[in-house]
């Protein structure tokens, strides 16, 4: 049980860096289904999102020990290492389809802002149940993954506020080197369209942007905005974005 330290640290630890792929609740198990691929989606588990270690330390107060004077600072500082360690090493983390909410979001964020991955090149949170506020979240440390070239945040419920709060802060300099950035299967409306594609005049290396599939259709205003963009730094994304948006 989640309830006893030991199991609350590992539980916590396989956490951090596995996909979703590999953690499965065989109590929805079908046994009408033949296919592995089908298996895998239909248990797929919702668990929890990395959590920083002073947040993990303070969840950690609540559980129980056999010997908790003698455990509690041992499977604190177990927790710290195994952390600092796989998310520091990390190049891609995959947390799609997981059924996470801003909440989740907000935890990972907290995650994020330890500085430790440094190293993260890849980071997916597309098919979740994201919203405007995980994204405002995400923004917010967007600056402490200073190698992300790619993110992935497809069929979720982000809004104009969400995007909004991204672009600003590609504005402001955050993720120089971002190269795809896939936000299709979302809620954006015009002001959230035109503020992303107005950020790829200050990105010099987004080669893949992908806006499709949004609940309304796309305004001639950010059409325009796009071919305005053509030729410059962002031209790549913006002929990308363009030629998605004329298909929808």
């Amino acid at each position: 049980s989640v309830l006893r330290g030991w199991c609350f640290c590992e539980s916590s630890v396989s956490n951090l860096v596995k996909s979703f792929s590999n953690v499965l609740d065989l109590a929805k198990f079908d046994e009408s289904v033949k296919e592995l691929d089908d298996v895998v989606k239909g248990c797929a588990a919702k668990r929890a999102p990395p959590l920083a270690p002073p947040v993990f330390k303070e969840d950690l107060s609540t559980k129980t020990f056999t010997s908790p004077k003698a455990d509690t600072e041992t499977v604190a500082k177990l927790y710290e290492k195994e952390f600092d360690e796989k998310l520091g090493e990390a190049t891609e983390l995959v947390y799609a389809k997981l059924q996470w909410t801003d909440a989740d979001v907000v935890k990972l964020c907290g995650a994020i802002a330890t500085g430790k991955l440094v190293k993260l090149e890849i980071l997916r949170l597309n098919d979740n149940q994201i919203g405007d506020a995980g994204v405002a979240a995400l923004a917010e440390v967007a600056g402490k993954l200073p190698q992300l070239r790619q993110l992935y945040l497809y069929n979720n419920q982000i809004g104009d506020a969400g995007v909004g709060a991204l672009a600003r802060a590609c504005e402001g300099g955050a993720l120089p080197g971002l190269e795809v950035l896939n936000l299709d299967q979302n809620d954006l409306r015009e002001a959230g369209l035109l503020a992303i594609v107005r950020a790829l005049t200050h990105n010099t290396t987004l080669r893949e942007l992908r806006l499709t599939g949004q609940k309304m259709a796309v305004p001639k205003a950010v059409e325009e905005a796009l071919a305005a963009v053509l030729g410059s730094g962002g031209a790549s994304a913006a002929a990308k974005a363009m030629q998605g948006l004329k298909k929808k």
